[in-house]
């Protein structure tokens, strides 16, 4: 992923680029090889799949580091819903 911006001279760190490729990475590695399994009408999604979303920390995004979170904010939360949308 190359870097955004948000506005003129406001450039994306390099902490929110890390977390944007390794969510795009793990959607391509993980998630697209079981696409077919997942059911967006049901919710089926394989338990596997939601451990790893866990030990990257997806689910602790917008929760605090120090609650044991990743302690980002929602334009990071927006990131990686993106990379995840890029995949799919």
């Amino acid at each position: 992923m190359s870097e955004a911006t948000l506005a003129p001279g406001a450039a994306i760190g390099p902490r929110t680029n890390h977390d944007a490729r390794c969510a795009r990475r793990f959607a391509q590695e993980e998630v697209t090889p079981v696409a077919n399994r997942l059911d967006p009408v049901q919710g089926d999604i394989p338990r596997e799949l939601i451990s790893r979303m866990g030990e990257l920390g997806f689910f602790g995004i917008l929760i605090p580091e120090e609650d044991g979170g990743l302690g980002l904010g929602a334009f990071e939360y927006c990131l990686v819903a993106r990379s995840w949308r890029a995949v799919g």
